[in-house]
């Protein structure tokens, strides 16, 4: 009879602790298998005296409610996340893209934003890119020939802001964006329009890198140089806006050398700017002047 009470107390016991740990108990190492295992080991114990027995296996099921308890509380309030439980939980939408636009494509004689790249043109290549990988709609930084550019791009979702004096150099693009993101995002992506032939595997392994890493920085590298798309920790958004302009972002990546990781890869594309009309050739195989020249074909056939 008194192993009877004994078996079915234990069973109520262990049910009532698997109920609590099962809910609350998530990740911690206090789990209902351990707890479980626990009571069966108690159980296969010889204790002549049932009333002790019932009073100590009380005692555990007293325990661990109290202990399910100040955890559950704990985990489920915001103000006492670490920052390594909140990280734990991003995906790559949390990863807010930067396009760097601002400059004068002086060299180009065309914005290099609008320059034709097969179907496509450099901006709105990287902005089909940002999308099949999945990440949100980008911060999008242009400058004086901010008109003509916001029209080719009316379909997109993206969010524009214009730099007034882009001359103060890329710094200052990078500082109007960070001002703009959203709270919510825990890193920011920058790539600079210059750079439309990375691969939409690459920018998508780059940023998985960064979720998986749990880095500060994480940068593609192609023949012993770093280069872009680069994605920064919002904890560096601060250090940006306070460097001076003059100085650029150089003393905030060799600050956090330890805290970066790099991608290696054999993406020329990565460290290339496409700045003059000879380096648009050898990206493309196509002449400025010729493509250009077919860019406004449509619209001289429709005149």
């Amino acid at each position: 009879m008194g192993e009877d009470k004994g078996a079915s107390l234990s069973g109520i016991t262990a049910g009532a602790i698997y109920n609590a740990t099962g809910k609350w108990v998530l990740d911690y190492p206090l789990t209902p298998s351990k707890v479980l295992k626990a009571l069966e080991k108690f159980e296969q114990t010889n204790h002549e005296d049932l009333q002790d027995r019932e009073a100590l296996l009380l005692f555990v099921v007293l325990g661990v409610f109290v202990v399910c308890s100040v955890l559950a509380s704990h985990w489920l309030n915001p103000a006492c996340c670490t920052s390594e439980k909140v990280r734990s939980m991003q995906t790559v939408t949390s990863i807010a893209p930067i396009i760097l636009a601002a400059g004068d494509s002086t060299r180009m004689g065309y914005p290099k934003a609008l320059l034709p790249l097969g179907p496509d043109t450099f901006l709105t290549r990287i902005l089909g890119i940002l999308r099949n990988v999945g990440l949100p709609k980008p911060v999008i930084i242009l400058g004086r020939a901010a008109p003509t550019i916001r029209a080719q791009i009316k379909g997109w979702p993206a969010e524009i802001r214009i730099n007034p004096d882009p001359s103060r150099g890329q710094l200052s693009s990078i500082q109007l964006a960070l001002s703009h993101l959203s709270p919510e995002c825990i890193a920011g992506l920058i790539w600079p329009v210059d750079q439309p032939a990375i691969s939409e595997d690459l920018v998508r392994r780059l940023a998985q890198l960064f979720i998986d890493s749990r880095s500060k920085i994480v940068c593609p590298i192609h023949g012993g140089r770093r280069g872009h798309p680069a994605i920064f920790h919002r904890d560096l958004f601060q250090e940006f806006m306070d460097a001076p302009l003059e100085e650029g972002p150089k003393k905030i990546l060799v600050r956090h050398q330890h805290a970066t990781v790099l991608l290696s890869t054999e993406e020329p594309a990565t460290v290339q700017d496409i700045d003059t009309p000879e380096e648009y050739r050898a990206l493309t195989g196509e002449s400025l002047d010729l493509a250009l020249a077919r860019l406004s074909a449509p619209d001289a056939s429709q005149s």
